[in-house]
């Protein structure tokens, strides 16, 4: 089998611009209709929790320095042909979702397309989510517990060596459980929406706690190291920043480095408590 580098990540990239693509295109009809937000709010924040979703997992995806997710798929009988799998499902996850937003656009009539008004199915974007985050849980596993170490070399070959790694693993996994059970919470509490107003919550839930394991995920450093490809073309004009050792560290001032902390680990657990809040107090 020739061996192709990235081949893997090349793929998964292209589904990924495809899925987001998908967005353009009902947003599209959204516009070609004339659907209006305030009569429909609950279509435009579907979309908004499809795009959100794509956008925060590409950015997780494109910077987990977890070994299993560097590597290529160099066999199908590998843990790496198990992940591009998981990646492939995840991906058609993003579409499912999406496309769960889409109203029967048989015509231009008005009075035809405000029937989707008393069809608002909540639960399925819920359900989806916890596929969703059941299948990070098992994207964790494959990259963290399955952890590909360097070879033991035998005499004159090498020979695989795959220490298990629990405690990587726990580390990196309690944040997609936590936010498992949340999606598990909002699927059984926030199931049926009876009006716009609770279908909204029930997205803006979904989505605060797609911003919850995001930020979970994350450690939000005051300092962060740059090396020459990340810096702006625009920077190296500046003789100083050309000039400086690479990697260079950036630092945030105190002010920016708090909202940034306020932002990212307090905000989305305040939109998902005011979205329940809403939810039940809108509850016929």
């Amino acid at each position: 089998m020739e061996f192709k580098p990235n081949l893997r990540f090349e793929f998964v990239e292209m589904l990924f611009a495809l899925a987001i693509g998908q967005v353009g295109i009902e947003v599209g009809d959204l516009v070609i209709h004339k659907i209006n937000f305030w009569d429909h709010p609950y279509i435009f924040t579907h979309l908004l929790l499809g795009t959100l979703i794509i956008a925060l997992s590409w950015i997780g995806w494109k910077s987990s320095v977890a070994r299993g997710n560097t590597e290529n798929v160099i066999s199908i009988y590998s843990v790496q042909f198990a992940i591009l799998l998981v990646d492939l499902f995840l991906v058609i996850c993003y579409f499912i979702i999406v496309k769960g937003a889409e109203i029967p656009f048989n015509s231009n009539n008005k009075a035809e397309i405000n029937l989707s008004t008393y069809n608002l199915n909540t639960s399925s974007q819920s359900y989806w989510t916890i596929v969703i985050f059941i299948f990070y849980l098992i994207w964790d596993f494959l990259t963290k517990f399955l952890n590909q170490g360097v070879p033991l070399k035998l005499e004159n070959k090498f020979k695989k060596n795959r220490p298990y790694d629990l405690k990587g693993f726990i580390s990196r996994a309690w944040q997609t459980s936590l936010c498992l059970i949340l999606a598990m919470a909002v699927y059984k509490l926030m199931g049926k929406a009876n009006n716009s107003l609770q279908a909204c919550s029930v997205d803006l839930s979904l989505i605060s706690i797609f911003f919850i394991f995001r930020s979970l995920k994350f450690k939000i450093n005051k300092e962060n190291k740059l090396e020459r490809s990340q810096v702006p073309p625009s920077w190296l004009d500046d003789s100083v920043i050309s000039g400086a050792n690479f990697p260079i560290t950036i630092q945030d001032d105190s002010m920016t480095y708090r909202i940034k902390i306020i932002v990212a680990k307090f905000l989305p657990f305040i939109l998902l408590v005011s979205s329940f809040i809403v939810y039940f107090i809108n509850k016929q």
